[in-house]
C-alpha cells in the first residue's frame, strides 16, 4: 500500500521515532525513512540529499522541542534552504504541545502543511499520508 517514497522524522524521543516507523513500516506506507533526533541533524541531511541531488522527503513529521536545533530554528533554516523549491513535500509539526500559540506559530510558516498533537494514530497517519 506504499503511497509515498520518503519519510523524515524529526524528533529526540526514541520511543516515538520507533513507534512511528514501526507504524510505517507495518502499513506499508513508504520506501525510504529517515529519522532525526534533532533539528541540526535534519538540515544536515536535508543539505546532503540536495547537495548529492537526491528526492527530498514527500513527508516530514517536525517535533517542537529538541535539544541542539529545535523545530522552529528547524523551520527557520528549511525555509532558507529549500523553502522556495517545489521539491518540498509536506511538512508536520507534531507535538504533545497544545497551546494555541504554538498552532498559530506553525501556521506562520509556508512550508507546514498542519499541526499534529501527539500520538499519533495509524488512523490519523494513514490519512495525513494519503
Amino acid at each position: 500500500m506504499r503511497t509515498i517514497d520518503k519519510i523524515c522524522l524529526i524528533d529526540d524521543d526514541q520511543f516515538y521515532l520507533f513507534s512511528m516507523r514501526r507504524m510505517i513500516e507495518i502499513n506499508q506506507l513508504c520506501g525510504t525513512i529517515a529519522e532525526c533526533k534533532n533539528g541540526q541533524e535534519a538540515i544536515n541531511y536535508i543539505s546532503n540529499s540536495l547537495a548529492n541531488k537526491e528526492s527530498l522527503p514527500d513527508v516530514i513529521f517536525l517535533d517542537i522541542n529538541m535539544p541542539i536545533m529545535n523545530g522552529w530554528e528547524f523551520l527557520d533554516a528549511y525555509q532558507k534552504l529549500c523553502g522556495n523549491s517545489k521539491k518540498t513535500g509536506k511538512v508536520y509539526v507534531v507535538s504533545s504541545s497544545i497551546d494555541s500559540i504554538d498552532k498559530a506559530k506553525a501556521k506562520t510558516y509556508k512550508v507546514v502543511t498542519g499541526y499534529v498533537i501527539k500520538p499519533v494514530s495509524v488512523t490519523q497517519l494513514k490519512e495525513l499520508l494519503v
